[in-house]
């Protein structure tokens, strides 16, 4: 058997649903099928979420290098724990800079496991944009934000079976995007 990829998975704003999307993703069989998923984000913060929501499953904290070829049904969700959510700045749905900056630090870890080849591709988890330009990020957007860190061009891409549309704008104003058709 060939390994599969390593997918990392940023963990998004850990006051909003990023990391219940983590977490139910690095817990599908069909995600686990088709690649070993590492979620990008901060441990405490992932375990609060799944406690609330009661999700069953463990969770374990791993270096990329130390990732299986394969991950098991049973087998813990592996986290690349970056532990920069304060304990005191761990809320639920509001806004804090410190929460935007540490949303931009796992997309900002995660570009970085492309760049020196631990992982394959990113699938990131939602962000909280103000959160996250008040964090120090001036950038509406991942979009642009990656396209930053790589130096490439901002495209974003939706993909689904044969179905493909790609973004000739992103956020934008309607009157803005009119403009760049």
């Amino acid at each position: 058997m060939s390994r599969l990829p390593i997918i990392a998975i940023t963990m998004g704003d850990p006051a909003g649903v990023g990391p219940e999307v983590c977490l139910k993703a690095v817990r599908s069989p069909k995600v686990r099928r088709c690649c070993v998923p590492l979620v990008v984000g901060d441990l405490e913060v992932l375990r609060l979420h799944a406690r609330k929501m009661r999700l069953p499953g463990r969770l374990a904290a791993v270096a990329p290098a130390g990732l299986p070829e394969r991950l098991g049904p049973e087998a813990p969700a592996p986290v690349l724990d970056l532990a920069n959510v304060p304990p005191g700045e761990r809320a639920f749905g509001e806004v804090r800079p410190a929460l935007g900056r540490a949303a931009g630090e796992y997309i900002e870890r995660a570009v970085k496991l492309i760049q020196e080849g631990a992982c394959r591709a990113i699938a990131t988890a939602p962000i909280q944009k103000e959160a996250f330009q008040a964090g120090g990020y001036n950038f509406p957007g991942h979009t642009e934000f990656l396209a930053h860190l790589t130096g490439g061009r901002p495209v974003m891409l939706l993909w689904h079976g044969r179905f493909r549309v790609a973004h000739v704008s992103t956020h934008l104003s309607l009157r803005a995007a009119l403009r760049q058709v």
